[in-house]
C-alpha cells in the first residue's frame, strides 16, 4: 500500500541533525525489513523524505528514463538528485537524522516545518517556506478551482469506468 502523507507539524532540529518525525506519519512507515527511508534535496531548498517502496518507484522511472534516451543532460539531472541523497530510518525515539550537507543546504536549523505531500514529507526551514509562498502565491479561488477540477475528473473517471463494466 502507497505511502499517504498530510497535515503540517512545526519541530526543532537538534545540533546533530536530528528532527522528531511526527507519530502519526511513524505508522505509515513499512514495519517490513525494508523500513528506511530516503532524503533528497530537492531544487526548492527544502528536504523530501520518501518511504522505501516510493522511492523505489522513482528510481525506477529514473532508470527507465536512461534506458530510452541516455543523455549528457539526463545523467547530469540524475547525478544532481542524487548527489544529495541518503538513506535514513526513524530511531527508537521516533526521530530521524539528516547529514550535514543537506541541512545546511536547505538552511534547516532550529524550527522546521514537516509537510505533508501525498506519497512524501517535505522539511523546510520556516523563513524558506514563507519566501516560497511568497513568490509562488495562490489564491483562494486558484486553489478552490483545481481542487474542484480534481474531485470532478476523479468522478468522471469513475463514472467512465464503471459505465465499461
Amino acid at each position: 500500500m502507497p505511502a499517504f502523507y498530510t497535515g503540517n507539524y512545526q519541530h526543532l532540529i537538534d545540533s546533530k541533525g536530528r528532527i522528531s518525525f511526527p507519530s502519526e506519519w511513524r505508522k505509515i512507515v513499512p514495519g517490513q525489513q525494508e523500513n528506511y527511508l530516503i532524503t533528497v534535496l530537492w531544487p526548492e531548498r527544502c528536504v523530501g523524505i520518501y518511504p522505501s517502496g516510493e522511492w523505489e518507484r522513482i528510481r525506477k522511472r529514473m532508470r527507465d528514463e536512461r534506458e530510452i534516451s541516455d543523455t549528457p543532460a539526463l545523467r547530469e539531472r540524475h547525478r544532481r538528485i542524487l548527489e544529495h541523497t541518503s538513506m535514513t530510518s526513524v530511531d527508537q525515539n521516533g526521530r530521524l537524522s539528516l547529514k550535514p550537507d543537506i541541512r545546511q543546504i536547505a538552511g534547516l536549523d532550529g524550527k522546521v516545518l514537516l509537510l505533508g505531500n501525498l506519497d512524501h514529507v517535505e522539511i523546510w526551514s520556516q523563513e524558506r517556506r514563507s519566501e516560497y509562498e511568497q513568490t509562488h502565491e495562490l489564491t483562494e479561488d486558484t486553489l478552490f478551482l483545481d481542487l474542484s477540477t480534481l474531485i470532478l475528473n476523479g468522478e468522471m473517471e469513475s463514472a467512465s469506468r464503471s459505465g465499461d463494466d
